[in-house]
């Protein structure tokens, strides 16, 4: 017969704001095109997790009468001197690295959609393998959107700076 000592212990790990950014946004011909809002999604630090940003929560108003185009294909996204393709919710992480087919905004419409970095994808092999996304861990970050309506074609440029 054996004895086993088990000792437990835990610690309590201090409360730590979540970061704050700076969102810039600005539109190369000032066309009036769309109104554009960006916001990030904060993953905090955890067993196994890197501290970072997730993706991007990106809004788009349609100001026009007609449809406008989000030509994916043209955009990106650019951190740690790196530039990669959108990677757009709801597509599949096998193609991470092929841009979307554009997405239209009718007009007068809005639209939300999860913009991440075809760098984050990853797949892990093994029994508890799959696909997984990695933070960015950048605190500058570039999102380039390339946007059409009719004859006009306007690319709206996000800055985006952790405080």
């Amino acid at each position: 017969m054996g004895l086993c000592l088990l000792l437990l212990s835990c610690v309590s790990i201090p409360d730590v704001p979540l970061p704050t950014f700076d969102v810039g946004v600005t539109s190369e011909k000032n066309s009036g095109l769309v109104e554009i809002s960006v916001t990030t999604d904060w993953q905090s630090q955890g067993f196994l997790v890197t501290e970072g940003i997730n993706g991007f929560d990106i809004s788009i108003k349609n100001n026009t009468d007609k449809i406008v185009r989000i030509v994916w294909e043209k955009s990106s996204l650019t951190y740690n001197g790196n530039s990669y393709t959108p990677f757009i919710e709801g597509q599949k992480y096998t193609n991470s690295s092929e841009p979307m087919a554009p997405t239209v905004v009718p007009a007068k419409g809005q639209i939300g959609k999860a913009v991440f970095s075809s760098g984050q994808p990853y797949y892990k092999s093994g029994k508890y393998g799959g696909w997984r996304m990695r933070t960015i861990t950048a605190s500058d970050i570039v999102i380039v959107l390339c946007l059409e309506s009719g004859d006009i074609e306007d690319y709206f440029t996000a800055t985006i700076t952790k405080k």
